[in-house]
């Protein structure tokens, strides 16, 4: 008897994980729907699956562990969960599910770099692993910039209160939590991985209990159920925009820079101007891309593969911001993308992509003209002209040393 209940138990464990996994089995011929590009090129297809496996980790962390009751910031985009959509090389990017009739306080200290800002959305994806209507991670609904919207005391400490009325008693910081949040991402974007500290940021919800009650078992199969959605959600809220004709998949963005404005519907930063493009190269070509951004808080251009990944950005030089880069005599910022590296300092590096993604941030303004050229790969230095910086091989490895060094001392967990 105990021997048949014993095989009874395994068997329905079995058939408990089974509901769990066997819908994650459909989603390897969805994704491959989803992006054509991969029919004929065996490696992509093998980096698309890599980046769906990762999306397991992405979905658990944001609908099974997230808990809008008991809040606890958790890593949602970086060089694992690379599942953002060209996510930020110098960015750190945490994320909580957020009550809008909730009560929640922030704390923490600022750090040194060169912005935090946390924002608030309506995204039925990270809320619930679910699309809206729109196919997209949903509209911002504010944006909270530490060195704008917090005091910071002499240590850095800040604290703030956010829910949709002020608490009575309460004359700290507050911050008014709109109708429909279901969500609150943290933005850390930093210039000099190495030096510049990140912030620290706690959150807590005030009404309700501090204990955690332990998840039921319906709580849990209800999570675990979600995960699977999420997967397809999220991929599916990258693919729409992609090859849309009137968004990224436009012809005319190849070999090309435009400026977009993603903050109202795209679950973009308020302030933040982001620069789109792709890249289509042959062996001998490269592309030099020019931006002008003068007084600018923020700027940066990156690499991102054909399903918009961005590039290995811990060990490639994939990346670039107003730090790294160097200008040249009228403040231009002129920047070489081609799969060799050209000799000189100004370099994006496509790590054997011949077709992908080119992106870019820039914070607080939007006086300028992206430029994109393409040009021989031989031409580039001619093109550069004589004062353009030179690196030899020796430099080039030190650099890279130096970037996943820096990349290794972020917050990113």
């Amino acid at each position: 008897m105990a021997e048949q209940a014993r095989a009874d138990a395994i068997a329905s464990a079995d058939k408990q994980w089974r509901r769990y996994t066997e819908p994650l089995l459909e989603l390897g011929g969805q994704v491959a729907e989803m992006w054509p590009e991969v029919d004929d090129d065996p490696q992509l297809r093998a980096e698309l699956l890599w980046f769906l496996y990762s999306e397991i980790g992405a979905g658990f962390m944001t609908v099974a562990w997230g808990n809008d009751h008991h809040p606890d910031f958790f890593p949602c985009w970086g060089q694992v969960f690379n599942n953002g959509g060209n996510i930020n090389p110098d960015g750190v990017y945490y994320l909580s599910p957020i009550d809008d009739a909730g009560v929640y306080k922030l704390a923490g200290f600022r750090g040194t770099l060169r912005v935090v800002d946390l924002q608030l959305g309506d995204g039925s994806v990270f809320a619930w692993g679910k699309l809206n209507d729109e196919c997209s991670f949903g509209p911002t609904l504010a944006n909270f910039d530490l060195d704008d919207n917090a005091t910071i005391d002499e240590n850095g400490w800040f604290e703030v209160i956010l829910s949709q009325e002020r608490p009575a008693g309460w004359t700290g910081d507050w911050w008014k939590l709109p109708p429909k949040t279901n969500y609150l991402l943290v933005r850390q974007f930093a210039y000099d991985w190495i030096n510049e500290v990140d912030a620290r940021i706690a959150i807590d919800r005030l009404d309700t209990p501090a204990a955690k009650p332990r998840r039921t078992a319906e709580e849990i199969q209800g999570m675990l159920d979600r995960v699977p959605e999420f997967m397809y959600a999220s991929l599916r809220t990258l693919d729409v925009p992609i090859h849309a004709e009137s968004g990224l998949g436009s012809p005319g963005l190849v070999n090309n820079l435009v400026k977009i404005d993603y903050a109202p519907d795209q679950a973009g930063r308020a302030g933040q101007w982001y620069i789109a493009g792709r890249f289509d190269l042959q062996p001998d070509e490269a592309l030099i891309l020019e931006i002008a951004p003068g007084e600018c808080r923020y700027w940066n251009l990156q690499l991102a593969n054909e399903v918009t990944n961005t590039l290995d950005f811990y060990n490639r030089l994939i990346g670039i911001n107003g730090s790294q880069a160097e200008p040249d005599a009228a403040g231009v910022f002129r920047v070489v993308v081609s799969d060799r590296d050209p000799g000189v300092w100004n370099w994006l590096d496509t790590v054997g992509h011949r077709k992908g993604f080119l992106w870019g941030r820039m914070d607080r303004t939007n006086d300028y003209e992206p430029k994109a050229k393409l040009v021989k790969f031989a031409n580039v230095r001619a093109e550069l002209g004589p004062d353009v910086r030179h690196v030899t091989p020796a430099q080039r490895e030190a650099e890279i040393r130096k970037r996943r060094m820096g990349a290794q001392l972020r917050r990113r967990w």
